[in-house]
């Protein structure tokens, strides 16, 4: 009785499953592949070819079944060791487990929902109720390794784990900001390109009269300035969070700023390449920047760090197209994105901050 207590106390339920999370990954990167490659084959695959039985849903359901047999697998392993019913699931997996029973329900209902409704070829596909269950589902399975570690802390690496232990947290991180990216693709900043639109360009072949079209062209910029916002909300945000447990060792916000490039460069069979490198030199530069002045994870100067942060995200992001293209913006419309994403990333960090324990 002694050694069933020992055995299903939290640190060691924890140390049973330290090197899990690596494996997760795996099989959290199988499935976002899935994901991606749909995604990509949606919009680059002549429609015609398009049933629910293709070559991609193969590769994203597969990685659904390998993850689902993967949980189940450490439930059942748990199992064996002497813990009994909810107990069983891995530590931190919890939200995982239900994310496989989402996911499940989504990929059935999506199979039904094209079999009455037809394959959707254009912006609906994101907004199906069968596709939205996969994208809760989907984000809850990657994320699992994050909350394992969040909740074990105190069990390894403690507030300032090296890059290695924190490792599987940092890639499940940003699987799961992927993820939220994927479905926030028609927000995306970085693969359209309102900032490269000049006013011939964007009412070439639109009907109605000049006033019209004047107002069409300022709609198209302030959608764009409205992109950047959201896609910095989607970047700065994981960030924050994982600010809130851990002093963030090097590496941590290149890895974040680059992985969900990589992916979403995929959309677009990577045509918008040169953005991944807007992710490298930003993180790259908040890396060294959090190291060299040894940055703490509270106070004003980490509210003017992710203010700043955001500043050379989207000055790099109208660098970059000036260079390969052209910013057609005016001056007012470009430096005004930069600083309100700036500012914006300043009152998230002020808001993250509330109740942050060293």
């Amino acid at each position: 009785m002694q050694a069933n207590i020992a055995l299903n106390s939290p640190t060691d339920k924890a140390r049973v499953g330290t090197t899990i999370d690596f494996f997760t990954i795996l099989f959290a990167l199988w499935l976002l592949s899935g994901v991606f490659i749909d995604g990509y084959a949606h919009g680059h695959i002549d429609e015609t070819l398009e049933t629910f039985f293709t070559p991609w849903h193969a590769i994203l359901y597969s990685g659904f079944v390998a993850c689902a047999l993967w949980f189940a697998w450490l439930t059942y392993r748990n199992y064996r060791l002497g813990w009994r019913g909810s107990e069983a699931i891995p530590l931190g997996y919890g939200s995982g487990i239900a994310g496989v029973l989402i996911f499940a329900f989504g990929g059935v209902s999506d199979m039904i929902w094209h079999i009455i409704f037809g394959i959707e070829t254009g912006i609906e596909a994101l907004y199906s109720p069968s596709h939205l269950c996969l994208f809760v589902g989907g984000t809850l399975i990657v994320y699992s390794p994050f909350k394992r570690a969040w909740i074990k802390r105190s069990a390894e690496g403690a507030a300032s784990p090296s890059f290695v232990q924190l490792l599987p947290a940092l890639v499940s991180l940003a699987f799961a900001t992927s993820f939220t990216a994927f479905f926030a693709m028609n927000f995306w900043a970085f693969i359209y390109g309102h900032p490269t639109q000049g006013y011939n360009e964007w009412v070439m072949g639109l009907g109605g009269g000049e006033r019209v079209q004047h107002y069409l062209y300022d709609q198209g910029r302030v959608q764009g300035i409205a992109d950047i916002l959201i896609t910095n909300a989607i970047l700065i945000i994981p960030m924050l969070v994982l600010l809130k447990r851990w002093n963030p060792p090097f590496g941590s916000f290149t890895l974040l700023m680059t992985v969900p490039m990589i992916f979403m460069s995929v959309l677009d069979g990577f045509d918008d390449y040169s953005m991944i490198a807007v992710g490298i030199v930003s993180g790259l530069t908040a890396d060294l920047v959090w190291r060299v002045l040894r940055m703490t994870r509270n106070g004003w100067k980490l509210h003017l760090f992710m203010g700043l942060l955001s500043a050379l995200v989207w000055g790099l992001y109208f660098l970059v197209i000036e260079i390969i293209s052209n910013v057609s913006w005016e001056p007012e419309f470009w430096g005004g994105a930069i600083f309100l994403a700036a500012l914006s990333s300043l009152v998230f960090g002020k808001l993250s901050t509330a109740e942050v324990s060293e």
